[in-house]
């Protein structure tokens, strides 16, 4: 079986929906896959939504695990951007929650999956405390012509062996393993509370874990971004991603698909994934709130269906999800 850890806000579900979708429509199906929610308040309503979805599919189930009473005595840090809330602090717990699995998968709830998942479960971690891939938003901040802040931060406060290796904290493969041999969940929470850290339990897993990660593909967690001032290496690297992405991030506020009605990339497989979930008239609905859904909207999708040749099926999955306004 295996594993597959998300963290949420009962507002975030259906965005972490869609991802789940994403994820079972690729998987293999010889493989059984288990889904857990961390959480503290998500209502019964969308837990049913979620149990209906995920029952559609035989291979997955899915199970909420309350974390209240772990993190009850903790006051994270929380910086006021990108609705970043305390969940993100939640997957520090999975080593504690999750001692009977040699490994787990961490994924954010802001990503469509574009493979089978197995094949990241399935990559040997040795002695490593977990793989995962670089940061290109933050190495695309780290090398701007401005960014001295930011390379100060990674080198005297988080004093990073090598500053190029920071990894993205929304898609992990965990060593639960290795990680209790070295750390309390006591010490991972004393931890993260230690500070304001910039970019929250990022900061917290990337300074434990330096030294101890195997770094995968940009593909697995790959973000469309501006790369010029990138090293060359680690723009190759990138433009080799791009070619076959596995994982899309919807990183950045401006680059997601439900609060950006223009210009963001892969737009059209988000909502792909979304028209086949419960909650595609909730996402509609906020769209809608927000006054996103419109003209820009209608000829971005023309645009698409124009040059990425996606047919008359997504038309009429966009006519289905109301997008005309």
């Amino acid at each position: 079986m295996i594993p597959i850890v998300f963290s949420s806000d009962d507002y975030y579900v259906p965005y972490m929906g869609v991802m789940m979708q994403s994820i079972m429509e690729n998987a293999v199906s010889d493989e059984e896959y288990r889904f857990y929610v961390l959480q503290k308040n998500i209502s019964s309503e969308n837990r049913e939504a979620l149990k209906t979805q995920i029952g559609t599919y035989p291979h997955f189930s899915i199970d909420f695990i309350n974390v209240a009473e772990y993190i009850k005595d903790y006051n994270f840090f929380v910086a006021n951007r990108d609705n970043i809330t305390i969940e993100t602090y939640f997957r520090l717990l999975i080593p504690d929650l999750f001692k009977d699995q040699e490994k787990i998968i961490y994924l954010d709830g802001d990503m469509i999956c574009l493979t089978s998942i197995s094949e990241l479960y399935h990559y040997e971690l040795g002695n490593n405390l977990l793989a995962s891939s670089r940061d290109i938003l933050g190495a695309c901040v780290y090398y701007s012509p401005n960014a001295h802040t930011q390379r100060t931060y990674r080198r005297e406060i988080l004093k990073l062996s090598n500053p190029d290796n920071y990894f993205i904290a929304g898609m992990l493969l965990i060593n639960n393993r290795e990680f209790r041999k070295r750390f309390t969940v006591k010490q991972l929470l004393d931890f993260a509370v230690s500070r304001e850290w910039q970019w929250h339990d990022q900061d917290v897993l990337n300074v434990l874990c330096d030294g101890k990660t195997l770094l995968l593909s940009m593909a697995w967690d790959f973000t469309q971004d501006d790369v010029t001032y990138l090293p060359e290496y680690l723009r190759k690297e990138y433009v080799e991603a791009q070619k076959e992405p596995k994982i899309i991030h919807f990183a950045s506020q401006s680059r997601k698909p439900w609060e950006n009605a223009v210009n963001v990339p892969y737009f059209e497989l988000f909502w792909k994934y979304a028209a086949r979930t419960p909650f595609l008239v909730t996402i509609i609905s906020r769209m809608e709130e927000k006054h996103l859904i419109g003209l820009p909207y209608k000829e971005r999708i023309l645009y698409d269906i124009k040059n990425k040749n996606i047919g008359l099926k997504f038309l009429l999955t966009c006519l289905k999800a109301r997008l005309w306004g």
